[in-house]
C-alpha cells in the first residue's frame, strides 16, 4: 500500500510539473501575434537569454531641440494578462527638457506608473507601448535595440496610434500640440 501511494504521489508531481511550461521572450512573439493565442500549458515568459539586460539604465539622446533620458528597468514574473502568464519585462521612465533652456516638457521620473511597457522581441528589435497623453496621439508601439556591435548605443523609434486619436480631446486643440516624441523617425541615445 505504501508503494502505491508513493507511485502516486510521483505521477501526481510529474504531471504536474508537465503541466506548466517556461518559453523565450523570442517565442512569445509567436504566440502573441497568433490568434488562437498562447497554449495552456505556458505559465512564464522568461528572458532566458538575458537579452533585456542590455537594456537596463540610463539612455540619454537629442531629437527636434529636445534632450531625452530614459529609465529602463528588468522586472521578473509580473503577470501580464488575464491568464495569469508570468512574463519578464522592461519597463521604463522619461525625462523630457528643452535642449536649449533646460525647461522640462515632461517628466515621469518620480511618478509610480510606468511609461514603457516591454512585450517581446521581434528579430533584435524589443517591442512596448508608450502610454501617456493618448488624447492627442502620444501613445503608441515603440521598438528599441542596441546598435550591432555597440551596446552602449540605442536606437528608438516609436509609431504613435494614431487611429485611437481624437483631435478634439487634445487640451488646447491638436494644431498647437507638438508631441513628445517625434513619430516615425529613429533617436539615438547613448548608455549613461
Amino acid at each position: 500500500m505504501k508503494k502505491v501511494i508513493l507511485i502516486i504521489q510521483i505521477l501526481t508531481m510529474v504531471v504536474s510539473s508537465n503541466a506548466q511550461r517556461t518559453i523565450s521572450l523570442d517565442s512569445a512573439y509567436n504566440y502573441w501575434r497568433n490568434p488562437n493565442g498562447f497554449p495552456d500549458d505556458v505559465t512564464y515568459v522568461k528572458d532566458v537569454d538575458n537579452k533585456l539586460d542590455r537594456f537596463v539604465g540610463i539612455w540619454k539622446g537629442f531629437a527636434r531641440g529636445r534632450s531625452y533620458e530614459l529609465h529602463f528597468t528588468k522586472i521578473t514574473t509580473v503577470p501580464k494578462d488575464t491568464n495569469e502568464i508570468k512574463w519578464d519585462q522592461l519597463v521604463g521612465k522619461v525625462l523630457i527638457k528643452d535642449s536649449v533652456t533646460g525647461t522640462v516638457i515632461y517628466n515621469s521620473l518620480d511618478s509610480s506608473g510606468m511609461n514603457f511597457t516591454g512585450f517581446t522581441f521581434k528579430r533584435n528589435q524589443y517591442n512596448m507601448s508608450f502610454t501617456e497623453n493618448t488624447e492627442c496621439g502620444d501613445g503608441g508601439d515603440v521598438f528599441i535595440m542596441t546598435v550591432p556591435g555597440n551596446n552602449n548605443k540605442l536606437w528608438f523609434y516609436i509609431v504613435n496610434d494614431a487611429d485611437l486619436l481624437t483631435p478634439s480631446d487634445c487640451p488646447g486643440g491638436l494644431e498647437n500640440y507638438r508631441p513628445l516624441f517625434p513619430f516615425k523617425k529613429a533617436i539615438y541615445f547613448d548608455r549613461q
